[in-house]
């Protein structure tokens, strides 16, 4: 005789399912264990947080709204999510020079802390986002972080996307705009 139960999983969640069955005569099925099943509904969330702020923003010459700072710059970028996985983190940094040329720089570099030095290269690998895989260690809130320090001297652009494995995509946020100007006014002597 064949028999069909159905459950239905519908709750947020990481599910294994087991089935075990010994009939009336005392004959065991063979046990059933099934794969993990997640069940993930909420939307990733992604937050930049800079360690600098500044009172200058200006227009810049594509009409963007742009802010000038005179020391380097650090940002912070938080995951909050579940199933983090860093393979699936898209990260769109440019930087230009004063005259508009694109700053080249061939790869990401590291601190003495893991901290991401300057974040240049377009396209990087996702590999590069991160010195350690942090995809495979889950944090208790779920939280998961990165630092990029902008030390070079440039016009920046810079933007992120996340997906998670359901395919829920993270909410757009706003492209930021923001220049790294440490060289000081030279004197100008008029005669």
């Amino acid at each position: 005789d064949e028999h069909v139960g159905t459950f239905t999983l519908t709750e947020e969640g990481d599910y294994i399912v087991n089935i075990a069955y010994t009939d009336r005569s005392t004959n065991k099925m063979k046990d059933y264990t099934s794969h993990l099943i997640v069940i993930d509904k909420p939307l990733p969330d992604v937050a930049v947080d800079y360690a600098t702020s500044t009172e200058v923003v200006l227009k810049d010459t594509d009409g963007n709204d742009r802010e000038y700072f005179n020391d380097v710059r650090k940002a912070t970028i938080t995951i909050k999510e579940h199933n983090f996985r860093a393979d699936d983190v898209v990260i769109n940094v440019k930087a230009k020079d004063i005259r508009g040329k694109n700053v080249n720089v061939a790869a990401l570099t590291f601190d003495e802390n893991g901290n991401v030095n300057e974040y240049l290269a377009q396209g990087a690998s996702r590999s590069e986002w991160t010195p350690y895989d942090i995809g495979t260690v889950r944090r208790a809130d779920d939280t998961y972080e990165m630092s990029i320090v902008y030390e070079n001297e440039a016009n920046y652009t810079f933007d992120i996307e996340y997906t998670d494995l359901a395919k829920n995509k993270a909410k757009d946020r706003k492209t930021d705009y923001f220049t790294v100007d440490k060289t000081k006014p030279e004197c100008v002597e008029v005669k």
